[in-house]
């Protein structure tokens, strides 16, 4: 058996635990570290929910998020409608694959968006939907996603500061 995260719900006064974590060294791994500790407040101020994940050893090893927003679903032909979306989730690096004895499925990673997935339905809008975007390059994430049903979707969003975009990823959690 795995070892099973603890769901802490993070408050804007613990930005001083989480201001070290290393998510890794690509860009796309450093805005989510900086989106934790500058961005964080804000989403909140919209209605976002962010939780810190910790392993039985007391370690924290990642964080998720869960807000709502608008997208044109089921296709870009159709009205806008509220979805749950996953604004941010990071797993620091020395937690990544881990536990290292654990089947994919009860990785950290899977852990962390296993709770979001089950969370989302229970949203005020009771959305039918649940989305996130993520950086094309970023394979694992990407694999760990259509691993939870997540399939490519229409919209994308761009960063002002770089000009990259992030691709759309939607799954059914009616």
């Amino acid at each position: 058996m795995a070892d099973r995260l603890t769901a802490l719900p993070y408050t804007p006064d613990m930005v001083d635990e989480v201001r070290h974590f290393d998510f890794g060294v690509e860009a796309y791994h450093r805005e989510i570290a900086d989106w934790l500790v500058n961005g964080v407040s804000e989403a909140m101020s919209y209605g976002t929910k962010v939780w810190l994940y910790g392993n039985p050893s007391g370690d924290i090893v990642g964080f998720g998020s869960l807000g709502e927003s608008n997208w044109s679903y089921p296709d870009k032909k159709s009205p806008r409608v509220k979805v749950a979306i996953i604004p941010a989730l990071g797993l620091r690096r020395e937690f990544w694959r881990c536990p290292k004895d654990a089947e994919q499925g009860q990785r950290y990673s899977s852990q962390i968006l296993d709770h979001l997935i089950a969370l989302a339905p229970q949203l005020p809008s009771r959305p039918s939907a649940l989305g996130l975007y993520v950086y094309p390059a970023n394979v694992w994430a990407i694999r760990l996603y259509e691993r939870h049903h997540f399939q490519r979707f229409h919209t994308r969003a761009r960063r002002d500061e770089t000009g990259d975009f992030y691709h759309g990823y939607v799954r059914d959690i009616s």
